[in-house]
């Protein structure tokens, strides 16, 4: 039969404090790394610990006690929200400046001077490895942990010097983007049916992205023509079949595509709907197949972590009770960040139920979920 077609082809946190210098050799300014309201970020918030003597192992817990209480009067805290930044301003009579501060691994570090002489060094060390690296300008920070600055001058200085100290997450990582493709098919013979598709077609610096999207299109085209071939072989046709979708996780290499269907045949009495999902390794050009997701060797524990998770709804009365017994199918597995979506149709679980949707956290799946695929999902 001839089926014309028509294809219709980021962490920033608040934290600014321009420190006096001109305190005493017991004094601790304390600056918080306050979130700003614009969105969550996977890095989390840290402590800058600005204090005039050196920084030990034995000290770290001592100043992680400090709050704003104990700044001491004069001393000038200010916090401007929208920045990721701390001004260090160090007097023209002092030869060195020592602070602490805490961050995560993989955070870079960045100095920039704003005015005044230029440092002869500036070290960081990882105070709980005793690691150091001198002559920083930038550098990417090896663990997560406390750190200790020394900004040292090889003369007094006339003036004083402020720095800009940067604590980020570095350049961003480019997210993959997707535009939409539609295909519209109407059979113009027997079964005389209908059918709208809609997909989406990605964009990133990827190598695999092409031939990804290559296999994301067919897996739409064909849900069309399996359809189209059961109702010719099935039914009296005049009926449609609709397919939309949403990207449920998006990174630079990876995307998830929950497929939501909708279909009628007259004279049914009801319509049947349901959802389909593809895990695109857009590296790889590829569609991730369940069993490189999931370890299926184990589904009688995955069908009872989602299950269980189902009957926690509580919109299917007894649920477990009427599953108990069988191994439940579920007909779409979709990544998102806050877990695995388990989706079925109506009527995959027997009795007339409805379709469901029910997600269980990575943490529960443990290594039921693939440890290497895992950890290329941006949990929430």
């Amino acid at each position: 039969m001839n089926m014309p077609r028509r294809l219709l082809l980021g962490l920033v946190v608040g934290l600014a404090a321009w420190v006096n210098a001109g305190c005493s050799n017991d004094d601790f300014i304390v600056a918080d790394l306050v979130p700003a309201a614009i969105e969550d970020t996977a890095a989390p918030a840290a402590t800058v610990t600005v204090s005039k003597g050196g920084v030990t192992a034995d000290d770290v817990a001592v100043g992680d006690e400090v709050t704003a209480d104990d700044v001491a009067v004069g001393d000038e805290v200010k916090f401007l929200p929208g920045t990721n930044s701390t001004m260090v301003v160090i007097d023209g009579f002092e030869t060195n400046e020592v602070f602490t501060f805490r961050a995560s691994q993989n955070q870079r570090l960045t100095f920039a001077l704003v005015n005044g002489p230029a440092p002869a060094d500036i070290s960081v060390t990882l105070v709980t490895t005793g690691q150091v690296t001198s002559g920083v300008a930038e550098m990417v920070l090896p663990a997560d942990g406390v750190y200790e600055v020394v900004v040292s001058f090889d003369q007094e200085r006339g003036e004083k010097t402020t720095l800009d100290m940067v604590i980020d997450d570095g350049d961003a990582e480019t997210l993959a983007s997707w535009t939409e493709a539609t295909e519209q098919v109407l059979v113009t013979e027997e079964p005389y049916v209908a059918s709208s598709l809609m997909w989406p077609v990605f964009a990133s610096d990827q190598p695999g992205t092409g031939a990804a999207n290559d296999a994301l299109a067919r897996f739409v085209t064909d849900l069309d023509d399996d359809w189209i071939s059961d109702v010719s072989e099935y039914a009296e046709g005049r009926g449609s079949y609709e397919v939309s979708y949403e990207v449920t996780l998006v990174t630079a290499d990876l995307a998830s595509v929950r497929f939501d269907f909708y279909d009628y045949v007259c004279c049914r009495p009801y319509p049947n709907y349901g959802s389909v999902s593809a895990v695109l390794d857009l590296t790889a050009g590829r569609l991730i197949p369940i069993g490189e997701i999931l370890d299926m060797d184990q589904i009688g524990e995955i069908s009872r972590l989602w299950i269980t998770e189902l009957d926690n709804q509580g919109l299917i009365p007894d649920i477990v009770d009427l599953l108990s017994g069988q191994t439940p199918r579920f007909d779409s597995l979709t990544l998102r960040p806050e877990g695995v979506e388990f989706g079925t149709d109506r009527n995959s679980l027997g009795g007339g139920l409805p379709g469901t949707s029910t997600i269980v956290s990575y943490a529960q799946l443990g290594d039921l979920v693939n440890p290497a695929l895992a950890a290329r999902v941006p949990t929430s």
